[in-house]
């Protein structure tokens, strides 16, 4: 696998506060443990693309974080670099 997507979000049944609390002490988590990484590019507020290759250590803790606080999370696996069609937006993703 070459890299992954992980999206997460509150749950749906919390009260707003309490989704809000939940989302900071995650991101808190996260942004802890990731700031100094290199293969990891937030793609929207709550969406990442994490480079496997480099190391798998980021998604590790996203999923840890996001257990820890209840939130819902998805994982998207990538057999193959992203190749991101060359119009507009082009997120730094491919590393070579």
């Amino acid at each position: 696998m070459h890299s992954a997507l992980f999206v997460a979000f509150p749950q749906k049944d919390l009260a707003e506060h309490q989704r809000r609390a939940a989302w900071g002490i995650f991101i808190a988590q996260f942004e802890a443990k990731t700031s100094q990484a290199t293969n990891v590019v937030q793609i929207a507020a709550n969406v990442w693309l994490v480079d496997l290759t480099i190391s798998p250590g980021p998604l590790g803790y996203m999923i840890t974080a996001a257990e820890n606080q209840g939130l819902e999370y998805g994982i998207l696996p990538f057999e193959k670099a992203p190749d991101w069609l060359p119009v507009g937006f082009v997120p730094r993703t491919n590393q070579g």
